[in-house]
């Protein structure tokens, strides 16, 4: 699973209900100790730094170790999570109703929920996180589609995190 890897591992098949992950090698296989929670489908998963993993599904994010320890942040009371956006050292969810809660690794390792959530002024459709540059500890913008027909790209910088920046209007919704 290590990043230096020529060739993917894993494929994971999402269904409604389900997430399936098969091991790719001579055959392929269903892997049933990965870590990953198979009872819920996923919306998104990545590597997560060197040698670890993330999935998010609606209720939650499972972080799991390359020692197969899985750290796991649930969705607050009935709220799920409808969009993830995610790169090598960040993950950014949206909440139903509009609401964005980040998360940032840290240098050991560990995927720590940023303080301070941020409400949007509409439910957000699309999102977006570049990759984080060259020897930098994060990507510095998210990009956030809403569904009232706008783009907006929001800091990531520690000194102002998680406040909007700039705003586009669309002629339609984006995607």
């Amino acid at each position: 699973m290590p990043t230096t890897e020529e060739f993917d591992a894993y494929i994971i098949v999402s269904f409604t209900n389900a997430t399936l992950v098969l091991s790719i090698g001579e055959t392929v296989e269903e892997v049933t100790d990965s870590g990953f929670l198979g009872t819920t489908p996923t919306l998104a998963c990545s590597i997560l730094g060197e040698d670890a993993l993330v999935q998010v599904y609606p209720e939650g994010i499972r972080h799991i170790r390359a020692d197969k320890r899985v750290n796991e942040w649930r969705s607050p009371g009935k709220r799920t999570i409808s969009r993830a956006a995610i790169n090598d050292r960040q993950v950014v969810i949206a909440l139903s109703g509009g609401e964005l809660v980040y998360f940032e690794m840290d240098q050991s390792g560990q995927l720590n929920e940023y303080t301070e959530r941020k409400e949007m002024s509409a439910e957000v459709v699309c999102m977006s996180l570049g990759s984080v540059p060259q020897g930098e500890q994060r990507t510095r913008f998210l990009a956030v589609g809403m569904a009232d027909q706008t783009v907006r790209i929001i800091s990531l910088d520690p000194a102002d995190t998680l406040q909007p920046l700039s705003m586009q209007a669309l002629p339609a919704a984006p995607e």
